[in-house]
């Protein structure tokens, strides 16, 4: 019988963004390796894009919570002490009867707004927490979007998945390249297997010569017609 020698490896490779081919750095024939860059697309959108996104990261960093939590805390401690006098002014002087009853009015008015104080400082200490989780989300949102831009960059480079031969080059410098469409076709030639198809009618024939062996395996030669004296 004959067969075709095929590649295990064969594959159509696929941009997976679109533009305008720039460089074609692979021609059919050409032995390639893992990772080797094989064709660069226009990729001055994605640069722009990639900058904007870092710019925005930067933006975002610099816009900081208003209150740090330092300072909310700080605030807390002031207005406890601040209560605490306010209270102590009040009980003090009313236990004494020295002043009026006007003057122990307002010393009470200060100590309820020193209790409001405090309350408001709580508040504040709350929100600048919320405000410093929500900063870090927004941090990271937009290192995300960095990342993510990087890699739409490094779309607009063709690289090879697998060291190969190219076996057909379909884009040329200048012409518009699509995304899924084929832009080399790669195939590995180190690597390669032989389909051989018989009749049913042969069945009986093989299980029997897989008996007289070692009941799994046939031995089957191959002799490639590009390989004279070679066989397999």
């Amino acid at each position: 019988t004959t067969t075709a020698i095929q590649s295990v490896r064969e594959i159509e490779l696929q941009p997976r963004t679109s533009g305008v081919a720039t460089e074609i750095l692979a021609e059919e024939g050409m032995r390639v390796e893992l990772g080797q860059v094989l064709a660069r697309l226009d990729s001055r959108d994605a640069q722009a894009a990639l900058r904007d996104a870092e710019v925005a990261l930067l933006e975002t960093k610099n816009q900081g919570p208003k209150l740090g939590l330092d300072e909310a805390a700080e605030r807390i401690e002031s207005s406890k002490l601040a209560l605490k006098q306010a209270k102590r002014n009040v009980d003090a002087n009313a236990q004494a009867g020295l002043i009026s009853k006007n003057e122990l009015e307002k010393l009470e008015l200060a100590r309820d707004q020193a209790e409001r104080d405090q309350k408001t400082t709580e508040l504040a200490l709350e929100q600048a927490k919320a405000d410093r989780d929500a900063h870090a989300a927004s941090i990271q949102r937009a290192e995300l979007k960095v990342e993510r831009e990087k890699l739409n960059l490094s779309y607009t480079e063709i690289t090879a998945p697998f060291a190969g031969v190219i076996a057909e080059r379909m884009i040329e410098v200048g012409g518009a390249v699509a995304t899924g469409a084929g832009a080399f076709r790669l195939t590995d030639p180190d690597h390669v297997r032989a389909f051989v198809y018989r009749p049913q009618r042969e069945l009986g024939f093989f299980a029997s010569m897989a008996q007289g062996g070692d009941g799994k395996t046939i031995g089957i030669d191959v002799q490639p017609d590009a390989l004279p004296g070679e066989v397999y």
